[in-house]
């Protein structure tokens, strides 16, 4: 306004001098504000895109609760029924997992970005409940025995024993150190215990698997086929006996179902380890500061993280275990057993000149094989554990 009657403002507030003297309005220019940064700008554009899809799987999950669910499956898949008791999937239960991780088969909308059906989590239990267990071992009578692992080569059970160690130890580390003497003992003795032989015929199952990688071909057809006949014949003495072995097996025949491709009897196994090793933990007969406890401590987390994956994924029944999450300690890598892959001549010439078989040493660090496994533990947050 003084531009416009000539007069030089004093820039005072909240009314200029020269106003103030011929009583006119003094309206000052509203002054530009300074442009965003390009960070800034990004920044509120994220931010309007997460509000986008935030609203969107809102929507989507109210959309899920009013309409009603049909029952049919695209051809040639046979029907899908519903619990009548109106059960809830762990993935959509509303409140409870806000921000559960959506790109699981569990998630209807994730279903249907993948163009798949909605029910294909629940239509995949049900084909596997439909199906013998162990199809390839119907109406077969065993032909093996823990005895023959005697006549077979020392470098295929020690290539099976290395393949364990490299592709499954380093993620579920169950043993201690000493397992590789029990180990080479209990396949050398054919007095040894069943718990003991189940033990060690499933490691080299799922190192055969493990090693392999053959989940394409037929079961009748692999290699391990016979060492899955076998331990299966020691389930009974598995289950009767109150041990950290037996408890071990447990987790192994879960492990070897996984392989399988059949999360839903892994899942049962799953079930039956951690009620033993739940009922290990209210004993209180395994100190946690011995060596004992140590293999307890293990086992705990091993059965935890399994059940939780297979629960993230799959609509199962869950079995508590996390009521021990916060007194179980994390497992300490001091004694950690680890089998090297490829072991050196020194060693396997020793094998192979025994009269027995014997144990091989390591020669990777202990402190290694633990990472993975105390890293994965430490990423479960605590709104992933399912009595929260």
């Amino acid at each position: 306004m003084c531009r416009l009657r000539k007069i030089k403002c004093d820039s005072r507030q909240p009314q200029c001098g020269p106003c103030e003297l011929i009583g006119a309005e003094c309206i000052y220019r509203a002054v530009p504000g300074a442009r965003p940064s390009r960070l800034e700008v990004d920044i509120s554009e994220i931010r309007q895109r997460l509000d986008q899809i935030t609203a969107l799987l809102t929507s989507d999950r109210h959309m899920e609760e009013n309409q009603p669910v049909h029952h049919a499956t695209p051809s040639p898949r046979p029907a899908i029924g519903i619990s009548e008791t109106g059960h809830v999937s762990l993935a959509d239960r509303d409140g409870v997992y806000i921000e559960f991780p959506f790109m699981i088969i569990q998630r209807r909308s994730m279903m249907r970005l993948l163009d798949l059906d909605l029910e294909l989590a629940r239509w995949l239990i049900n084909m596997e409940r439909a199906i013998a267990g162990y199809p390839a071992l119907v109406g077969t009578t065993p032909g093996f025995s823990t005895s023959r692992l005697l006549m077979m080569q020392s470098h295929r059970l020690t290539a099976d024993l290395a393949s364990f160690s490299e592709h499954v130890h380093t993620w579920y580390p169950l043993f201690s150190v000493e397992f590789s003497d029990i180990f080479f003992y209990t396949i050398g003795n054919v007095g040894s215990s069943p718990v003991n032989s189940c033990l060690a015929i499933l490691v080299l199952a799922i190192g055969c698997m493990a090693g392999n990688g053959n989940a394409a071909v037929p079961l009748d057809r692999r290699p391990e086929l016979v060492y899955i006949h076998e331990a299966t014949s020691f389930l009974q003495n598995v289950f009767l006996e109150h041990s950290i072995p037996a408890l071990q097996c447990l987790v192994l025949f879960a492990i070897s179902h996984l392989h399988l491709l059949q999360p839903c009897q892994a899942h049962d196994y799953i079930l039956a380890a951690s009620s033993r090793v739940q009922n290990m933990l209210r004993s209180h007969q395994y100190p946690p500061n011995s060596d004992s406890g140590e293999l307890l401590g293990r086992a705990y987390w091993t059965i935890l993280l399994i059940e939780s994956e297979l629960l993230i994924q799959l609509d199962l029944p869950q079995s508590g275990i996390w009521a021990f999450n916060d007194s179980v300690p994390l497992p300490s890598a001091s004694t950690v057993w680890h089998f090297p892959l490829r072991p050196t001549q020194t060693d396997t010439a020793t094998l192979r000149s025994s009269s027995h078989f014997s144990s091989i040493p390591s020669n990777a660090p202990a402190d290694n094989t633990l990472v993975y496994f105390v890293a994965e533990i430490a990423m479960r947050p605590e709104r992933y554990a399912p009595h929260k």
